[in-house]
Order: C-alpha cells, then sequence, then structure tokens
C-alpha cells in the first residue's frame, strides 16, 4: 500500500490530483487543507473515496509531522496563490508560503520521506529572456507571491543537496480547468478564464488589464496531474518545467472563450490599467518533461470548451 499526503489537496489542482492517486490500487490518500483556497469540500471529494482521509490543517502547524509520518510521497501544492493579494499583503504570503513550506520539508527530513514533490511556479521567471523558458531560465520575480516560490523552489534544492533527500520541484506554467477558482468583477484579481467565462456567460464584457498583449502558455489540469505523477514514476529530483510550450495572448483568450460561449458579436472586451507586478510573457521549453515521456494530451481550444461547459453545469445560473 502506498501512502500519500497532499498538501492542498481540496484546491483546484489538488483535488484533481487526490481524484487521480485514489484510483491506484491499494492506495491510501491523506489530504491536509485549511480551505483557504478550496476547489471543492471535504464531503465532496472524500465521498465515495473510502482510501481518501482529510485534515483540517494548516502547513505552518506542527501537528502535519503526526499526520505525514509513514509517508512515502508528499505533493506540496498548499499556499496563498493570490498575486495581488501577495502585493496587497506580502507578510500573510511570505508566512504561509515562506515558513508553511520550511515546516513540510523540515517534516519530510525528519521522518525520512521517500519521496517529495513541490509546487513551484512559472512566476519564479519573471518576464521570458528566451523564446521559451526551461529548467535554467534566470529566476527574476515580479511579485511577492513569485519570490516566495522562488523560496521554495531553491530551498527544495538545497535539501536535496544538504540532506540528500528525494525532491522534485516542478514548474507548472498556467493551469486551467473545471473547480477552477475565480472572482467576479470588482475582486482581486484571480485566474483569467474563469473570470472571462463568468462575465461572458453573464452578458458582460470581459476585462481586460493593460494591453492585453501579455502572453502565457495555458495547460489543461489533467495535464497538470500527469506531471505530477511523472514526478515519481520517473524519480524526477530537481527542476523540471511542465506546460504546453505554446503561448497565447490574454486578448485571444478573451476572444476564443466570447466564440466558444456564443457571443462573437454581441460582447466586445475592454481595457482597464495595467496591474503592477505582471509578466508580460510566460511559455514553457518542455524538453526536459518530454525526455522523460510527458505530452500534454487536450488542445487549449478544447480545454476550454470543456471548461465552459462545466462552469455552466456547476456555476453559472
Amino acid at each position: 500500500m502506498s501512502k500519500y499526503v497532499v498538501t492542498g489537496g481540496m484546491g483546484f489542482i489538488g483535488s484533481h490530483l487526490v481524484d487521480t492517486l485514489s484510483k491506484e490500487d491499494g492506495a491510501h490518500v491523506i489530504v491536509l487543507d485549511n480551505l483557504t483556497h478550496n476547489a471543492i469540500t471535504p464531503e465532496e471529494l472524500c465521498a465515495d473515496k473510502k482510501n481518501v482521509e482529510y485534515y483540517w490543517l494548516d502547513i505552518r502547524d506542527h501537528n502535519i509531522r503526526e499526520i505525514i509520518r509513514g509517508a512515502d510521497v508528499v505533493f506540496h501544492l498548499a499556499a496563498q496563490i493570490n498575486i495581488d493579494n501577495s502585493i496587497i499583503n506580502p507578510n500573510d504570503t511570505i508566512d504561509i508560503n515562506v515558513n508553511g513550506t520550511l515546516n513540510v520539508l523540515e517534516t519530510c527530513r525528519i521522518y525520512k520521506v521517500p519521496k517529495v514533490v513541490f509546487a513551484s511556479s512559472s512566476e519564479i521567471y519573471g518576464t521570458a529572456l528566451t523564446d521559451k523558458m526551461d529548467e535554467s531560465h534566470p529566476l527574476d520575480p515580479q511579485s511577492p507571491y513569485g519570490a516566495t516560490k522562488v523560496f521554495g523552489d531553491r530551498l527544495c534544492h538545497a535539501y536535496n543537496e544538504a540532506y540528500g533527500m528525494n525532491i522534485a520541484i516542478l514548474r507548472n506554467f498556467n493551469v486551467f480547468g473545471p473547480r477552477q477558482r475565480y472572482t467576479r468583477a470588482g475582486d482581486c484579481y484571480g485566474a483569467v478564464i474563469g473570470i472571462f467565462t463568468d462575465l461572458i456567460l453573464r452578458g458582460k464584457s470581459p476585462i481586460i488589464f493593460g494591453d492585453g498583449e501579455q502572453r502565457r502558455d495555458y495547460q489543461y489540469v489533467s495535464d497538470a496531474v500527469d506531471g505530477y505523477l511523472l514526478c515519481v514514476e520517473k524519480d524526477i529530483i530537481g527542476p523540471v518545467v511542465v506546460g504546453t510550450g505554446v503561448d497565447i495572448s490574454i486578448n485571444d483568450i478573451a476572444l476564443t472563450l466570447i466564440d466558444i460561449c456564443g457571443k462573437k458579436g454581441e460582447i466586445e472586451p475592454i481595457h482597464a490599467d495595467a496591474r503592477p507586478g505582471e509578466v508580460r510573457r510566460l511559455c514553457a521549453d518542455t524538453t526536459l518533461a518530454r525526455s522523460y515521456g510527458f505530452r500534454s494530451h487536450t488542445d487549449l481550444y478544447n480545454g476550454l470548451k470543456a471548461y465552459v461547459e462545466w462552469f455552466k453545469a456547476n456555476v453559472h445560473s
């Protein structure tokens, strides 16, 4: 039997990872989450899954140690993930993402957890200095959130070097799909695809910050989960970049969603002032991940269609 621990397992990506892990024969999956960024309730996640346990715990709490003890793999996804919130209130983001990650890594070191997978982020890079960004691209975060992810990324590297641990550092680019959190206009900026979909389905114009030529590499959530599993299956140590290798502008995302939602000719995007700390371009160089066998299976258009259908059925009324 394999014992998996997933911090942030109630979140968007984490809950999909838990769903997949729970299907493995003999798997025992433990979820640690304080429900700050949950995309699903414990009752929904654990329904019909006798091999999944949930604990309401903050990753800064030393009580996580007794729960992690004996784990075969720890997937560390828990974090304060909102970039705007990190700019408005950097103290909270630094406390959670820095001290929480340190607590998780120390626990894994003390109890000699055989494998750890850390959720890093493309935000560690800042704006691209090369056409595509691989594991060697310079780190130049442009928000406190990005800086905390650099800390976690490099701390994992240091634990690998200093203690001989086995930690994979997964540098995901932008992930989207069912269960993704969103905020309505007027709140802090969140996941752009969710925000745009909500506005368009309500007959409102999507709001684009700046000129809209910011470019991102958007990856469907099931492919992102494959990246986490790959880190374990191939026993990857150190950083690995996972994305699609294809970027698209925010303008084009808005127009594509307008088309998919059946609002072409009825709605046009509107522009607002650019946001501080926003990078201009992020696109993954997946050469290393592909050498391990990683492939993206869902293209952007079909992923957006699937997301809109989920949104209509579960969120929009």
